[in-house]
């Protein structure tokens, strides 16, 4: 099988740069510090609860047009801004967030027409599950299954009646209240912590969470099953963002 990457919605086909994967299954590293006491045996760890960003690389090579290829296709990640999704046919049931600031190799590696060259992104620790982009709907209580052993920050829609208020709970502890626009739709972001209407208007005014939601924090979806709680919500459909490192 020929590998390929896609990075921000293109394929390096498209330029005719083709991959190996044998860097590029690296994960994340866990950051905190470690901290030397004189006469005092071992160091102490304060772990700051993330994780570090990623280097991924891949081996690269075109075999043929190299000079007009890897110049189209070195000028193309050069002009992508900030995080976009990346892709490879390595590993096709993830994807990673990633950034390219470093531009290609200046010399590639050219003989017999063939040129190799090392493409080397910077990405957020996570791999994302496929999987974790399949809408999960409820019109009742229920329960969700996060199959790995990290937190997720899911993407939730909710449908109801404008005007009125809602609530919803995950796991008993992260319940959050909030009114439904005229659009009758209110959409909550985990991940960046913000509720927006389908028209993109900030609603954070319209969220608000109880005192039993004592780090007034956006739904997580815990390891394992939790429980899924509605009030006076016609539907919610649950983007879960499941991942790993």
């Amino acid at each position: 099988m020929i590998h390929y990457l896609t990075f921000a919605g293109k394929s390096s086909r498209d330029f005719g740069v083709f991959i190996s994967g044998a860097k590029t299954f690296g994960s994340g590293t866990r950051d905190f510090e470690q901290i030397s006491i004189p006469g005092r045996n071992g160091d102490l760890l304060f772990d700051n609860g993330r994780f570090k960003n990623v280097k991924v690389s891949y081996e690269a090579y075109i075999v043929r047009d190299f000079n007009t290829n890897y110049n189209a296709f070195n000028s193309w990640l050069m002009s992508q801004k900030g995080y976009a999704r990346l892709e490879d046919t390595y590993q096709p049931d993830f994807y990673r967030l990633a950034f390219f600031s470093a531009g290609l190799q200046s010399e590639p590696d050219i003989r017999l027409g063939v040129g190799a060259f090392k493409i080397e992104f910077n990405c957020k620790p996570q791999k994302f599950l496929k999987s974790g982009e399949i809408p999960v709907k409820y019109t009742a209580n229920g329960t969700i299954y996060n199959p790995t052993m990290y937190t997720s920050e899911p993407l939730i829609t909710f449908k109801g009646a404008p005007g009125a208020s809602g609530a919803f709970n995950i796991k008993s502890n992260q319940t959050i209240n909030f009114k439904f626009p005229a659009s009758g739709t209110i959409i909550v972001d985990s991940a960046i912590g913000e509720a927006y209407d389908t028209d993109g208007t900030n609603l954070n005014n319209s969220v608000s969470f109880p005192a039993s939601n004592t780090e007034q924090y956006f739904p997580k979806i815990s390891p394992g099953e939790n429980a899924v709680l509605l009030w006076n919500v016609a539907s919610v459909e649950i983007i879960p963002r499941w991942w790993q490192i």
